[in-house]
């Protein structure tokens, strides 16, 4: 069946789509959404559809600092040479995740990425595309239009990676393993603001109820000394800080037991307190040099140096707590696995989980 005898046969209409670009560390990508954004002295885009039904309202902009830009899908370098059968395999799990959403609820990203039931009709048609590269370009092109994300005037940025860790651990502590990684404690408390006010939607905080008022979450320092009156049974013990300390910032990892047994740990919550990074502090600090600052320059600094192991560690006042993982693979915020080189991570303050990128 041709694509435009499938859209037709599934009734597509009144899709007014867009795509935006966003810079996340040295490479520029796209970010797709169902809906026309409000980008001022530039009419809006629309796609031709057949049907003659009006398109939908643009909603509001986007936030504050965050720009976007017209472009075609042919600057998207690479686009016709990759797989997109497998970005829309992916695309299909966020969609599984997106279609169990209220209708009414706001997305990640601000007003300017709408409601789910702006996603949803995206969502059941992407079901019936094809397994198929060629299939999968034509449905993108069809039910969305590429604007880039720009930073101001900057359109380039900071791009991060994201890995599983593999480390030592043993389910009971000795001299050696004595580090411990927590599960969730049963006071820890999660809110997720933007079911309070869509304007705040991909904001969450956590912290505990304290006489009846909702309190911060105890510090890394706090927890890792013993100075709460809550601390939940360890699910594994490691034999390294850092390693541990590393594990949190990833937020999932897997542990290898004496015998070879592999234990799978997810994330299952966070303390709220707001992330520091270790490697900054080192630089400001004068103690190491910014080329030096990788994962594996602060390992080595805190090997040369365990006596300042703890202080500066407890720079970062965030923790994480986790849960034994059946599913394979690490799962992101939308509680489904991460596909490994096709998920990545956004912002929720500006881009909607699920969103496509490029």
């Amino acid at each position: 069946m041709a694509w435009q005898s499938f859209l037709d046969h599934l009734a597509l209409k009144d899709f007014c789509v867009f795509g935006a670009g966003i810079v996340l560390g040295g490479v520029l990508i796209w970010l797709v959404t169902p809906t026309a954004p409000d980008i001022p002295a530039e009419p809006p885009v629309v796609i031709a559809e057949p049907s003659a039904d009006p398109p939908v309202e643009a909603p509001k902009p986007p936030p504050n600092g965050m720009g976007l830009q017209a472009a075609e899908w042919s600057a998207l370098t690479g686009w016709d040479q990759d797989d997109l059968a497998l970005a829309l395999a992916t695309f299909n799990k966020s969609c599984a995740a997106l279609l169990r959403l209220p209708a009414d609820r706001a997305m990640d990203g601000g007003a300017f990425a709408g409601t789910a039931d702006d996603w949803q009709p995206v969502c059941e048609l992407a079901a019936f595309v094809p397994d198929d590269t060629d299939a999968a370009r034509a449905f993108f092109e069809e039910a969305f239009v590429p604007f880039v994300v720009l930073s101001g005037d900057e359109a380039e940025g900071l791009f991060t990676g994201y890995y599983v860790p593999v480390v030592q651990g043993r389910l009971t502590a000795d001299d050696t393993y004595n580090v411990p990684l927590l599960a969730r404690p049963g006071d820890l408390v999660s809110v997720d603001l933007g079911r309070f006010d869509p304007k705040h939607a991909g904001q969450q905080i956590y912290g505990r109820v304290d006489g009846g008022r909702l309190a911060p979450y105890y510090t890394r320092a706090e927890i890792e000394t013993g100075a709460w009156a809550s601390q939940p049974q360890p699910l594994v013990w490691l034999d390294d800080p850092v390693e541990a300390f590393f594990l949190h910032i990833q937020g999932s990892g897997m542990v290898r037991l004496a015998d070879g047994t592999m234990v799978r740990l997810g994330f299952a919550g966070k303390n709220g307190r707001p992330y520091s990074s270790v490697g900054r502090y080192l630089i400001n600090e004068n103690l190491l040099g910014r080329h030096e600052a990788s994962m594996q320059g602060i390992k080595s600094w805190v090997a040369e140096d365990p006596a300042e192991r703890t202080s500066v560690l407890h720079h970062n006042a965030s923790y994480v707590f986790f849960h034994r993982q059946v599913a394979d693979g690490a799962i992101g915020a939308l509680d489904i696995p991460l596909t490994a080189q096709r998920s990545m991570a956004v912002d929720r303050r500006h881009i909607p989980l699920g969103a496509p990128l490029w």
